[in-house]
């Protein structure tokens, strides 16, 4: 049997602010890694408020490329 290959990820505001979150995609612990890394420009200068705008541009700007936008 496998060992869950959990990732948790903690995201900090200039405020102080702290929260946590789980990346997960099982056996693909290097592969969750990048993309964390990768969709964090999106993240980091942005309002932690703001999550529908931030979680669509990930969305768009990523997966959606040359396509309609919303």
């Amino acid at each position: 049997m496998c060992a869950p290959a959990w990732q948790f990820l903690r995201v900090t505001t200039d405020a102080g602010v702290e929260g946590w979150s789980e990346a997960v995609v099982e056996g693909n612990v290097r592969a969750v890694r990048g993309a964390v890394e990768s969709l964090a420009e999106y993240i980091v200068g942005r309002n932690p408020r703001d999550v529908a705008t931030t979680g669509t541009r990930m969305y768009t700007d990523n997966f959606l490329q040359g396509r309609p936008r919303f």
